[in-house]
C-alpha cells in the first residue's frame, strides 16, 4: 500500500484534530460504547443480563447511526482510531487500546454499511473477543476470522503479506493498487513441520543472495524476528571475563544488599490491606479471567469487612475503589450491606462498639463513607443505630439517615415492626424528618404501640406531613389514654380551621363526664376547639356555656375555657356572643365572659 493510502502511526498521532462535526461526535460515542461492550463481555458470562443488554444496545445504536448518517469508515493505527481524519478514540493505556488488535493483525480500515443486522454486529463482537482472549490460539487472526464470517454489511481493508486486499470496502474502489511486498505490522507465526511454531511469516522479494522471502539468517535480527539469545547475552556475542564480572558485582554488592534490605523492611512495614490491594491491582494489570476476577472481588470484600470492623475508613475507601476497578465500575454493595445489616453480623457489632468510643468528628467520617456507598447502606446504618450505646453516635447517624432517606423513607418500613421500642422510635423520627411527603400510612399500626414514647414520636412526625394527611391519625391520637400524647395531638389539630375536627371535638366536650377531667386537659381541648372552629360552632359553644354555668354548676375554670374557645374563633359574631354572655342570668357564665373580654383570661 502506498504511503498516501496508509498514513504512518506517527503521522496520525501528530495530526491536530479540528473540532469534530456532530456526525463524527456520534461515531465517537458509539465507538466508546463498543469498547465498553467488549469490557463487559470479558467480565461477565454470555447469558448475563448486563452482557445481553450491552450487545443489544450496541447493535441498535449502530443501526440508528447508519440510518442517520450513512456509511462510515474507521481507520486504525497503533494507538488511535480515525474517521475522516478525525481521532474518534485513542489509547488511554497499554491495556486499554481499542485500535491495537486491528493494527496488530494488519487490518487498517473497517467500513459499516446501512442495513447491517444485529447478528452481524454480534458476530463482530464475538470475533474481537476471540482474538483478544488470553487463551486464543496463535494461528487465529482478525482478518481470517472476518473473511470466514462473510459479513455482508461490513467492509474490511487489510494489509497482506503479498499485496493489499480490500474485502468489500467500497470506499477504496477507485484508489490505485498499493506496492507489492508490504508487511503486516505484527505478522502471525505459522506452524512448522514439527508441530511447533516456526519463524514469523515474512514477505518480500528474494535478496541478492537468493534467500526466499521471510527467511532470517541465524546471526541476524530484524523487526519481526528477534535475535536468538542464550541466557543474558546474544548467542554470537563473545563470553565476558568471569573474574572481571565477579569483581564488578562484588564492588557494588554492599550497596545493593543494603538497598534490598531497606526495600524489604519497607514492604514488611506496609499494612497488610494496602499490600493486598497493591497485589490485586498488579493482578488486574494482567487482564485476569472472569473466574479470577470473582476471586479478587472476594478478597477485596474481606479487606473491606476488616477495615470496617476496625474503623479504618481510609482503607475502606481504598477497598471500595479497588472493587470498582476490578468490576469495571459495576460493583454493587447491596449484598454486602444486606449481610452487614443482619442482627448476627459480628462486623457490625464490632463497628458499633468502635463508634461509641470515637469522637463526633470521627463518627462523621464514617457517616461520609456510608453515604458514598449509596442507598444500599441505609439498612446497615439503622442496624448500627440499633446497637450503638452512645447518644452522640446515634444522633450523627440519624442525621445522616434523614438526608439519605429524602424522597424514599419507605426503606425504613421494616424497622417499624422491630420488637425494640427505641429502634421503632428512631425509625419514626427519620421518616418524619426526611424531606418529601411523609407516608403517614406507615404510622397507622403504631397508634396502639404499647410504648408511649413511640406514640409521642408519631405525633411529632405528623407535624411534618401535609395537614390533610395527618388529620385522621391525630383525631385518633387525641383519644390516647396518655395525656402526654393527647396534648400534642390536640395542639396540632387546633393549628388550622377545619369543620371536621371541630365536630369531633364538640362531640368530645358534649359528654357529661368530660368536665370532670383535670383542668389542664379540658383547657387544651377547648383551646384546640377554638383554633379549629368557625362561626358554625358558636351555637354549640354558647349552649354549652349557659348549660354548664346553670344547672350543671361547672367550675369557673371550665367556663372560662369555654369562653376562651369562643374568643379564639376571632370573628365579630364570636365577640357578640361573649358580650351577650355578660348579660346572662347565670352569674358564673357572666363572670367568665367578662373575664375573657377584659383579657385577664389569656384569650
Amino acid at each position: 500500500m502506498s504511503p498516501e493510502r496508509l498514513p504512518s502511526a506517527t503521522a496520525k498521532l501528530n495530526r491536530s484534530p479540528a473540532r469534530p462535526e456532530p456526525r463524527i461526535a456520534e461515531i465517537a460515542t458509539w465507538l466508546g460504547q463498543f469498547s465498553r461492550t467488549l469490557k463487559t463481555c470479558r467480565l461477565y458470562e454470555g447469558a448475563n443480563p448486563n452482557t445481553v443488554r450491552f450487545r443489544e444496545e450496541l447493535a441498535g445504536n449502530l443501526a440508528a447511526l447508519l440510518e442517520r448518517h450513512g456509511t462510515f469508515r474507521l481507520e486504525f493505527s497503533a494507538q488511535q482510531v480515525l474517521c475522516e481524519e478525525h481521532v474518534v478514540m485513542g489509547a488511554t493505556s497499554r491495556e486499554d487500546n481499542f485500535a491495537m488488535p486491528f493494527f496488530r493483525d494488519g487490518l487498517y480500515a473497517l467500513a459499516f454499511v446501512p442495513g447491517i443486522e444485529s447478528s452481524e454486529v454480534q458476530r463482530l463482537v464475538d470475533i474481537l473477543l476471540r482474538v483478544t482472549s488470553r487463551v486464543s490460539r496463535v494461528t487465529e487472526d482478525l482478518v481470517t476470522l472476518l473473511w470466514d464470517a462473510d459479513l455482508s454489511h461490513l467492509g474490511v481493508s487489510y494489509v497482506s503479506a503479498e499485496t493489499d486486499v480490500d474485502l468489500g470496502d467500497a470506499g477504496d474502489a477507485n484508489e490505485a493498487p498499493a506496492p507489492q511486498g508490504r508487511l503486516m505490522p505484527w505478522p502471525a507465526r505459522v506452524p512448522d513441520g514439527s508441530g511447533g511454531l516456526g519463524a514469523p511469516e515474512a514477505a518480500g522479494a528474494k535478496g541478492a543472495e537468493g534467500a526466499s522471502a521471510g527467511a532470517v539468517a541465524p546471526a541476524q535480527a530484524n523487526d519481526f524476528c528477534p535475535a536468538p539469545r542464550a541466557e543474558d547475552w546474544r548467542a554470537w556475542e563473545p563470553a565476558a571475563d568471569v573474574e572481571l564480572a565477579f569483581a564488578a558485582l562484588d564492588e557494588t554488592s554492599a550497596v545493593d544488599v543494603d538497598a534490598f534490605v531497606t526495600r524489604m523492611h519497607a514492604e514488611r512495614a506496609e499494612p497488610i490491606p494496602i499490600a493486598a490491594m497493591a497485589l490485586v491491582r498488579d493482578a488486574l494489570g494482567a487482564d485476569p479471567a472472569h473466574e479470577d476476577r470473582d476471586d479478587l472481588v472476594e478478597v477485596l470484600e474481606r479487606i473491606l469487612r476488616e477495615a470496617i470492623s476496625t474503623a479504618n475508613w481510609s482503607d475502606a475507601r481504598a477497598a471500595v475503589a479497588c472493587l470498582s476497578e476490578c468490576t469495571a465500575g459495576y460493583w454493587d454493595g447491596t449484598l454486602l450491606m444486606s449481610e452487614l445489616a443482619q442482627p448476627d453480623s459480628t462486623v457490625t457489632a464490632a463497628l458499633a462498639k468502635q463508634l461509641d468510643e470515637l469522637t463526633i468528628a470521627e463518627t462523621n467520617e464514617f457517616a461520609a463513607f456510608a453515604v458514598s456507598l449509596g442507598a444500599s447502606s441505609i439498612e446497615w446504618l439503622m442496624a448500627i443505630v440499633a446497637q450503638a450505646g452512645q447518644q452522640r453516635t446515634r444522633r450523627v447517624l440519624l442525621r445522616t439517615l434523614v438526608d439519605m432517606c429524602e424522597g424514599n423513607p419507605e426503606r425504613l418500613a421494616p424497622w417499624l415492626s422491630d420488637p425494640r421500642w427505641f429502634v421503632v422510635r428512631n425509625a419514626v423520627h427519620v421518616i418524619g424528618a426526611s424531606g418529601g411527603r411523609v407516608p403517614v400510612g406507615m404510622f397507622a399500626p403504631l397508634l396502639t404501640h404499647p410504648e408511649v414514647r413511640v406514640r409521642h414520636e408519631v405525633v411529632t412526625a405528623l407535624a411534618n406531613c401535609a395537614p390533610d394527611d395527618g388529620q385522621p391519625l391525630l383525631l385518633q391520637l387525641m383519644r390516647d389514654p396518655e395525656a402526654s400524647v393527647r396534648g400534642p395531638a390536640l395542639y396540632r389539630l387546633g393549628a388550622r380551621r377545619n369543620d371536621e375536627v371541630s365536630r369531633a371535638l364538640l362531640e368530645l366536650v358534649a359528654d357529661p363526664a368530660f368536665r370532670k377531667r383535670p383542668e389542664d386537659e379540658f383547657r387544651s381541648v377547648f383551646s384546640a376547639l377554638g383554633g379549629c372552629s368557625s362561626n358554625r360552632a358558636l351555637p354549640s359553644l354558647e349552649a354549652l356555656l349557659y348549660e354548664s354555668g346553670g344547672a350543671r354548676g361547672a367550675s369557673s375554670a371550665y367556663l372560662q375555657a369555654i369562653a376562651r374557645a369562643i374568643a379564639r374563633i376571632g370573628t365579630l359574631e364570636a365577640r357578640e356572643a361573649l358580650e351577650c354572655g355578660t348579660r346572662s342570668r347565670h352569674a358564673a357564665a357572666r363572670d367568665a365572659c367578662r373575664t375573657v373580654l377584659k383579657g385577664t383570661g389569656h384569650a
